[in-house]
């Protein structure tokens, strides 16, 4: 049986040999668990770097099918009405709709209601979501007032707002106001609900922390919840 001799050992590199009887040489054992720290971190290193490339390839691949999906389908819609001889004013054609865009474009037709609609969008947007944020915050620190008005605020975002359009152009008439009542409408509802489960779902402890340390209700609501 052949084994080590230890009577000489010398060092190559950073790794400890043993000379063996037969001439030839054997990494100590001790050299080798010191290399082992920097063997892992170089594996880690690496499986990070595969693990980023695949996630990268599979972002690529998702893009591709999506867009894949969706020039498939414009096809299909083209070729359908271009075959059954669709009348425009049912179903146009992608190609006519991307004709008549580009045509609104250069003659000015998008930029002269693009800037109103803006407009009416933002004030609209600003209006309901001041009026949402009040009401949520109301709702939230008085446990009496979002009893009373949770049902009804409920019954409210479900009503459809295609039902609400004609009330509001009878009410308001087909100006601009009709159009930033219904901007208002759709964001006050959301933010209202949102404003209202982030107060009430606010955490206790932290309440009661401040409560504690005699915060007012400006102070608790702005702080702690």
């Amino acid at each position: 049986l052949e084994h080590p001799v230890e009577s000489r050992a010398k060092s190559q590199g950073s790794v400890i040999y043993l000379r063996r009887h037969d001439g030839r040489h054997s990494p100590h054992p001790t050299a080798q668990h010191s290399e082992l720290p920097s063997t892992r971190r170089s594996a880690s290193r690496r499986e990070r770097m595969e693990e980023a490339m695949r996630s990268e390839r599979s972002r690529v691949g998702s893009v591709a099918t999506t867009l894949l999906v969706g020039a498939v389908a414009i096809a299909m819609w083209e070729g359908a009405v271009r075959l059954a001889s669709v009348p425009q004013f049912i179903l146009p054609a992608p190609s006519v709709v991307a004709l008549r865009f580009a045509v609104a474009w250069s003659d000015g037709t998008m930029l002269r209601h693009l800037i109103p609609t803006i407009q009416e969008l933002v004030i609209g947007g600003v209006i309901g979501g001041a009026v949402g944020l009040l009401i949520g915050i109301v709702l939230g620190i008085s446990g009496a007032a979002r009893r009373i008005a949770s049902p009804y605020l409920v019954a409210a975002q479900s009503t459809p707002l295609l039902a609400l359009g004609p009330l509001f152009v009878i009410w308001f008439g087909p100006g601009a106001a009709a159009k930033i009542a219904i901007c208002a409408i759709i964001s006050l509802f959301p933010l209202a609900i949102s404003t209202l489960v982030a107060l009430r779902d606010a955490d206790a402890g932290i309440v009661e922390l401040f409560r504690s340390l005699g915060a007012s209700r400006l102070q608790l609501l702005f702080g702690a919840r």
